[in-house]
């Protein structure tokens, strides 16, 4: 867990998928993923990262590659 303020996180996939990130002061922000395409999300920490696909999705945070727990939801 990073303890400074981030001010963006970045998505991949390597399929075609819908994001929803939503940041620190209640900014939604729609991302569509192209397969193989990332895509950075600006904003204020922390964020919250919704997707019926969020298993599928390569998440970033300061640089680290997020880690989800396995048995984790969208």
């Amino acid at each position: 867990m990073h303890n400074k303020a981030g001010t963006y996180v970045h998505l991949f996939s390597n399929k075609a998928v819908k994001v929803c990130v939503d940041d620190g002061k209640k900014t939604h922000t729609l991302v569509t993923l192209s397969p193989g395409v990332g895509k950075s999300v600006y904003g204020a920490a922390p964020w919250t990262v919704s997707s019926a696909e969020l298993k599928s999705l390569q998440i970033y945070f300061q640089g680290g590659k997020v880690l989800l727990p396995p048995d984790t939801g969208s």
